[in-house]
């Protein structure tokens, strides 16, 4: 009975499993239709939470890069303000540097100037030492201001260095020249030990080169009691156009601690108290010759020990200088020398100059060595051509050798005897001439000089008429004849001085006429304006510093009205003032100025800026006193600057000739050339020759005809033909002026000129 029922229970139970299986799969399907709309919503939410996100961080980025933006402009803005406050502090300490310099220096000048006036005057013994006094003591506290001001300068950053072409060599021996007799009460030796393969010419700042010098040698000899100060120089190269220069100043003194080595480079320091109050000073010339040092480039260095002396040491990279041509040694190559002197160093410093010169030497360190060395030098077949001595030498000084040589060696042949002497006493050289020697000169002595000393001792010997050669021989055979010195003493012409301090104004009313110049004074720029419309005046000294009107304003409206009269002649302006600060120069040059004097001022810096204007004519230097002022010579004169030429005579010396020659020449063959230049319009060809004689007129002294040439350049490059022809016939007139003066100078010097005929 069950068995019947059972296929209706299977196809139940298939019924039921076919209906399972279409649930399953409807679940599936519905389950995977609601997976993926979760996951698509999923997504969705996603997406949209990483926006809320992005946009949340964007907006968060946007407040903190305002936050920024905000605080960045303010810390611009207090860095603006800072610098506006740096700026306007800088400017007020220039400007106090500038008022400090000037009030400190006007009296200065007063003082020292009055004191130079009352020197001249008739004074007793007593009233000249107090005159003495005086002036020393106020070149004394000049330096104090110097240092001061100095100080003051680098500190405000205002300090600016000059690039000049200088002679170190004769830098350094001026300096021990101006200490020799600071050195010399103190029983000190001043060596100077410049090596002999070291440059001579550099570009640098010389003036500041000159100051740390002085600073450095000076405290040697103020530390250093009977002993030796010795400058070493010597150099290693950087490259083809640089090098590295090494100063050393050498001292056998006191010698500093360790522990105080470091400090005297601060500012008012020195190594205790104890040697400020001994030695003096403000302990300020080191520490402004360190911070020189550092804006230049350059280090410098001490080593030193208690009672071993010290030794400070400079190095600074320079620019080699323009080398004049190197003297011919040809006159001294193969002799023989022998020097003899006690002192070490100055035996190693000779012998190598000597060998240098291509002079075989022999050094010796006593005279009884000196004679033993002359005897067999003699007896063997190779006797001295040269002896160089010392004077004060142990046992046996040099007057004493020179005499043994002279009378007491007959079977030696006598060399050439020359003194080189540490300490010059007078009578000396009336004594040594006297015993036999040929020449003196007195330590340390230029490469240069000790050449043309030796030059001049061989060239003159076996002469019967031989002078005794001297460093005033040498000095008066350069062809500084009376005429040359003379010029730096008569000036012609009015000159208006505006300042405003009465004893300024006695001074420099006093030197003024001293040169021969009339002279008058106003008080402030107004009166120096109102003088100047209604007087005729060939020069103007003017003060900067004025009440009523500065002396830049001055010049400006002197300047304006050159303008307004249509005057031809641009007077010259020249600023005396005690302001000494670059920008001031800059300034006084801005506004038409065409010197600078800085107060206190010397002669010779007065004498210099007055001769390119007011230097007296040919006929005042070279012609006889009963020739008529207004003769040709005179007036051509003017086209030529006779000082000038009389300084190019100087320095060229034998080469002068030449160089007049060529000069004439030259510019001869440029004029002619030039109308048909003109006529091409080879308007840069014109240019470059026209540039040309401008810049080889000013080394003639010709400076009308060089201002000429400027015009006619300005006009080529502008390719103005007509403004060039029209200058050109005033062009032509005056070459041929200028080639009369210089074909006239030339004659009375016994020059042979063939450049330039027509």
């Amino acid at each position: 009975e069950l068995q019947q029922y059972l296929p209706n229970y299977r196809a139940q139970v298939n019924e039921v499993n076919d209906k399972l299986r279409e649930l399953e799969i409807n679940f599936s399907l519905t389950f995977q239709k609601a997976a993926r709309w979760t996951q698509k919503t999923l997504f969705i939410l996603n997406v949209g939470l990483v926006l809320i996100f992005v946009g949340i961080a964007i907006w968060l980025s946007q407040q903190v890069f305002k936050q920024l933006s905000r605080s960045i402009e303010g810390e611009r803005s207090a860095l603006r303000h800072a610098a506006k406050v740096a700026q306007e502090a800088n400017e007020a300490k220039s400007m106090f540097i500038a008022t400090m310099s000037h009030e400190i220096r006007t009296p200065m000048n007063a003082l020292i100037g009055m004191s130079e006036l009352l020197d001249e005057t008739r004074l007793t013994a007593e009233q000249r030492e107090y005159i003495d006094t005086i002036h020393s003591s106020g070149h004394s506290l000049l330096l104090l201001i110097n240092d001061i001001l100095d100080f003051s300068k680098v500190e405000s950053g205002y300090l600016e260095l000059d690039e000049i072409n200088f002679d170190l060599e004769k830098m350094i021996l001026d300096i021990i020249q101006l200490m020799h007799s600071k050195a010399e009460s103190r029983g000190d030796e001043l060596l100077v030990d410049y090596s002999y393969d070291c440059p001579q010419y550099f570009i640098g700042d010389s003036g500041r080169i000159r100051q740390i010098l002085i600073n450095l040698i000076g405290n040697a000899i103020k530390f250093t009691e009977q002993g030796h100060i010795t400058v070493h120089v010597t150099h290693a190269e950087l490259s083809e156009e640089r090098v590295q220069l090494s100063i050393a100043v050498e001292d056998s003194g006191t010698g500093i601690a360790k522990q105080d080595q470091q400090k005297i480079f601060e500012v008012f320091t020195q190594a205790d108290g104890s040697t400020t109050r001994r030695y003096g000073g403000t302990g300020l010339g080191l520490a402004i010759s360190k911070r020189l040092m550092n804006l230049m480039g350059g280090e410098i260095s001490l080593s030193s020990d208690v009672g071993q002396g010290s030794t400070f040491s400079i190095t600074l990279p320079l620019k080699l200088g323009v080398r004049p041509e190197d003297a011919n040694s040809g006159e001294l190559t193969g002799l023989r020398a022998l020097v003899v002197d006690d002192y070490a160093p100055n035996r190693k410093i000779f012998e190598a100059q000597l060998n240098a010169f291509g002079i075989d030497t022999l050094v010796v360190e006593d005279a009884y060595e000196a004679l033993d060395r002359l005897y067999h030098a003699e007896h063997q077949g190779q006797p001295f051509d040269l002896l160089l001595t010392d004077q004060n030498m142990l046992n046996m000084d040099g007057l004493s050798l020179v005499k043994a040589l002279q009378h007491d060696n007959p079977e030696c042949k006598t060399p050439l005897i020359v003194v080189l002497s540490s300490s010059g006493h007078r009578g000396d050289l009336q004594s040594f001439q006297q015993a036999g020697a040929a020449g003196y000169l007195t330590k340390p002595v230029e490469r240069k000089l000790l050449y043309k000393f030796l030059s001049t001792v061989v060239g003159y010997a076996g002469k019967a008429d031989a002078p005794f050669v001297t460093r005033e021989l040498l000095i008066n055979s350069d062809d500084k004849s009376e005429e040359q010195r003379f010029v730096a003493s008569a000036f012609s012409g009015t000159v208006l001085v505006a300042e405003d301090i009465l004893p300024n104004q006695i001074v420099i009313r006093n030197l003024l006429q001293k040169l021969g110049l009339d002279v008058d004074i106003v008080a402030d720029g107004e009166a120096a304006v109102d003088a100047y419309r209604m007087g005729q005046y060939d020069l103007i000294l003017m003060d900067i510093r004025m009440p009523v009107m500065d002396g830049f304003e001055a010049a400006v409206r002197i300047r304006e009205l050159e303008i307004e009269q249509g005057n031809t002649h641009r007077i010259p302006i020249i600023a005396l003032t005690a302001d000494v600060l670059a920008s001031t120069r800059q300034q006084s040059e801005q506004v038409g100025m065409d010197g600078f004097i800085a107060k206190p001022f010397k002669q010779e810096e007065v004498i210099e800026a007055l001769i390119p204007y007011l230097a007296p004519g040919i006929s005042a230097m070279n012609k006889s006193p009963s020739e008529p002022l207004n003769s040709p010579s005179v007036v051509q004169a003017t086209a030529v600057n006779i000082p000038h030429l009389d300084l190019m005579r100087t320095q060229l010396d034998s080469y002068f000739e030449e160089f007049i020659n060529a000069y004439l020449n030259d510019t001869q063959v440029i004029v002619e050339s030039l109308p048909g230049l003109l006529k091409a319009e080879e308007f840069s060809e014109l240019q470059r020759l026209v540039h040309g004689i401008k810049s080889s007129s000013l080394n003639a002294g010709a400076n009308h005809f060089s201002e000429m040439a400027k015009a006619l350049e300005d006009a080529a490059k502008r390719q103005d033909r007509a403004q060039f022809f029209d200058s050109f016939t005033e062009f032509f007139d005056e070459f041929k002026r200028v080639r009369e003066v210089l074909v006239e100078y030339s004659a009375q010097h016994s020059i042979n000129v063939t450049g330039g005929q027509q």
